[in-house]
């Protein structure tokens, strides 16, 4: 992990040690990982990334797997992030 220093007003660091001590986060960092997490999840692709995923998917043909299969995955992806 790379560390770095963030400056950010009392009343977001009162609320983050807040989460933190109501067991939602076991520390702050891993409030702020959170945040940006969220943050980057939230963020509209632009038209050169939906490109890009759209020639990924194309490329890669028609799966084999399951539905259930694929479900299991992504639930398994979610609860390994903390989203779930």
């Amino acid at each position: 992990m790379t560390r770095i220093s963030i400056t950010v007003p009392e009343t977001v660091l009162d609320y983050a040690e807040r989460q933190v001590s109501d067991g939602r986060f076991g520390s702050t960092d891993e409030f702020f990982e959170e945040a940006v997490r969220t943050d980057r999840d939230r963020r509209p692709l632009t038209m050169a990334e939906l490109h890009a995923r759209l020639d990924r998917a194309s490329a890669g043909g028609i799966s084999s797997r399951q539905l259930p299969d694929i479900m299991g995955d992504v639930e398994a992806k979610l609860r390994a992030d903390g989203r779930l």
